[in-house]
């Protein structure tokens, strides 16, 4: 599983040397943010259980650096 935000540099990434039309942007940035509300809700509900800095760098790792 990838961050929103890695996910929006692989689609901007993905049109290279391309121009990104605003508009095309923007729907990527506002489909991208839904799915950042849910990584955050995720994280949190996760964390009420585990609430140290060494799990929530361990979450992290384990979820996004696959």
């Amino acid at each position: 599983m990838k961050t929103a935000m890695q996910e929006l540099m692989r689609f901007v990434d993905s049109f290279q040397e391309e121009a990104i039309h605003p508009r095309i942007l923007r729907v990527k940035i506002k489909e991208l943010l839904e799915k950042e509300k849910e990584q955050i809700c995720n994280a949190f509900l996760e964390g009420k259980v585990n609430h140290s800095k060494d799990w929530a760098i361990e979450y992290y790792n384990q979820t996004y650096n696959n």
